[in-house]
């Protein structure tokens, strides 16, 4: 994922929807209006909808199992 802005192997829609996750869970302030029209050129409002929904319920979940330290009790194989 740390080359994701260069990997050949994700389209552009993809590429976008990982800025948004990058964006959404660290510079927020960086999903401004022009931002917002480039993943419109990718996505209908109901896609960023629910892709909105998608990135914030990971982030969540993933700091509920940190917070209550699972990811530790079930690691990931």
């Amino acid at each position: 994922m740390a080359e994701w802005a260069t990997w050949t192997g994700y389209s552009d829609a993809e590429r976008i929807a990982i800025e948004f996750a990058e964006r959404f869970e660290g510079d927020v302030a960086a999903c401004d209006d022009a931002f917002f029209e480039r993943l419109a050129e990718h996505f209908d409002e109901g896609l960023v909808r629910d892709l909105t929904f998608c990135i914030g319920g990971w982030l969540g979940m993933g700091r509920i199992t940190r917070v209550l330290d699972r990811s530790v009790a079930c690691p990931v194989h």
